[in-house]
């Protein structure tokens, strides 16, 4: 698996839990889930992924916001199957919309037969 697939993997599994999400900052239209590009650690013939995974809300007050990261979140952990480890709140700034709320999830793919 190429570091692309593996990070499309991610992406696909966001999509198929009912949340919008991409890879592509170019393509941030929230609510969506921003994958990043993985940490790696190599073990042997396989490596582990730690990706940070953006939940991103738009800037509609705070009890929305939270509304919208509550359905991210739950998507996120329900397609990586509870695999996020830990969620912290950020902000993330934008061009466009200035500065978003959102949350940084942590997800490690363990033993992924990666090649580079």
């Amino acid at each position: 698996m190429t570091l692309s697939e593996a990070i499309d993997v991610v992406v696909q599994a966001l999509r198929a839990a009912g949340a919008r999400a991409t890879s592509d900052p170019r393509n941030l239209n929230p609510p969506i889930i921003l994958v990043l590009p993985p940490a790696i650690t190599w073990r042997l013939s396989c490596a582990d992924l730690a990706f940070d995974l953006y939940a991103i809300a738009g800037d509609a007050g705070t009890p929305a916001a939270v509304a919208a990261l509550e359905q991210l979140i739950g998507a996120a952990r329900a397609a990586l199957g509870g695999a996020c480890t830990a969620a912290g709140p950020v902000d993330i700034s934008t061009a466009d919309a200035g500065v978003l709320p959102a949350y940084r999830l942590q997800y490690t793919a363990r033993k992924i037969p990666l090649t580079l």
